[in-house]
């Protein structure tokens, strides 16, 4: 475990877990304090816990005089919360809105717009954007943002950044926007934002070339068992007269009328590449091995997409999933949100069983991905995909190069895969 996630043991996860916390006892006695807390600025706050320091030191009121800093401090703070009515935003004088991306690499930036329009009649002035309070994945990237005045009528956009370490899907609490006066320790009410929706993607580890298998090329001579019949689509070959038992929507009116004999248009079976990528977290005992993992498999996709394959993915893990990505990558980016949301874990859905999406959907080939632990496994997913698929190849990602190796075409350590650059396979 993160050192850092042992600071947040005791913090709720999920926002369903922050709403029971404070429907219970503990959480209703608590929070005038929190509240009280949470309306002082990063300045109060910070005089808050000095004033606690100067309290605890000057107990001996006999031969220190820290009691008076105790006083004196006490008294600020309590001038800046009585004051805060001063700095009340009226109903119906602010607009508040905001945009984000819906998904960010982990490690990487999310940048989070927050649109201000001042809907009143006077000026605001002093706004200031207070965050959520973060995971011990997050962190604030630069210093927050503020706008000395808002003039009547006017509209600001106000960006701050923010990072996740940790790859899934998160939600945020709102923004807050409120006026900073007097003093500057205190902040009046506050107008919040929409909740955040997002999700964490892993790395996606870059595939600058891997074998394609030669059934796979489309070209004239190819066997048209190998190139699957998708639906109703069909291809233009060309014209010929009219033989009995033709369909009567094959006729060609224009070629008709030229010769002066009935035409039909001859058609085929539209030819496809269909692939299967399977990425397997079961056996995954570190967050890092199987973040990996799939990005190996994110990178896989992405290099067949580029080849016009039709792609389906396919994860194994405590929830599986199956999303067709298709050949064109139109549904890329959902796939990989939601192949961001699997966790390591036994899989409990068989119709997502390897043998029986292959069987359904007569993909050509198959690439797995395996997240493996510490001993390694066997063959037998790529027996069982051997059976129903022509062409399967088999990559596994571990911890460290030690104990036996697994069973696979290429095995990877989880450090070569996050370093910069891209792989071959």
């Amino acid at each position: 475990m993160n050192l850092r996630e042992l600071n947040y043991i005791l913090i709720p996860k999920s926002g369903f877990s922050v709403e029971r916390w404070e429907a219970s006892r503990a959480g209703r006695l608590l929070r005038p304090f929190v509240e009280v807390f949470a309306s002082a600025t990063s300045e109060g706050q910070g005089l808050f816990v000095a004033m606690l320091v100067t309290g605890a030191a000057g107990v001996d009121v006999k031969y220190s005089h820290l009691y008076l800093v105790f006083s004196g401090l006490f008294g600020l703070l309590v001038a800046a919360l009585l004051l805060r009515p001063m700095a009340a935003i009226r109903p119906g004088e602010l607009r508040v809105g905001v945009s984000h991306p819906p998904a960010v690499v982990s490690g990487e930036a999310l940048t989070v717009t927050i649109e201000l329009e001042n809907t009143g009649t006077r000026p605001l002035h002093a706004l200031r954007i207070s965050g959520p309070f973060l995971p011990w994945d997050g962190q604030w990237d630069g210093a927050r943002p503020a706008i000395a005045a808002l003039a009547p009528g006017e509209t600001a956009r106000l960006q701050t950044r923010v990072r996740f370490l940790v790859r899934g899907a998160r939600h945020l609490d709102p923004f807050g926007v409120a006026s900073i006066r007097p003093l500057g320790l205190a902040r009046g009410n506050r107008r919040p934002t929409p909740t955040l929706r997002f999700t964490v993607l892993p790395r996606e580890v870059p595939v600058l070339s891997m074998p394609l298998p030669p059934w796979q090329v489309t070209a004239p001579s190819a066997s048209f068992s190998r190139l699957q019949t998708v639906g109703d689509g069909e291809e233009l070959l060309g014209v010929r007269p009219y033989r009995a038992g033709d369909r009567l929507r094959d006729l060609h009116a224009r070629a008709w009328a030229r010769h002066g004999e009935p035409i039909v248009r001859e058609m085929r079976a539209e030819r496809r590449r269909r692939a299967l990528v399977l990425v397997d977290v079961t056996g995954g005992e570190r967050r890092e091995t199987v973040d990996a993992a799939l990005g190996l498999a994110m990178g896989v996709t992405t290099y067949l997409v580029r080849q016009h394959v039709d792609v389906e993915l396919v994860g194994l893990g405590r929830h599986p999933l199956a999303v067709p990505v298709g050949e064109t990558g139109a549904g890329l980016a959902l796939a990989f949100e939601r192949l961001a949301q699997l966790d390591a874990g036994p899989a409990v859905d068989p119709a997502l069983a390897p043998a029986t999406v292959a069987t359904r959907l007569r993909v050509g080939a198959a690439h797995v991905i395996r997240a493996v632990g510490g001993q390694g496994e066997g063959p037998s997913l790529t027996d069982m995909l051997a059976m129903h698929v022509p062409a399967v190849r088999t990559y596994a990602v571990r911890r460290a190069p030690r104990g036996p190796m697994p069973v696979a075409d290429v095995v990877f350590d989880e450090a070569t895969l996050a370093a910069p650059g891209g792989v071959v396979l």
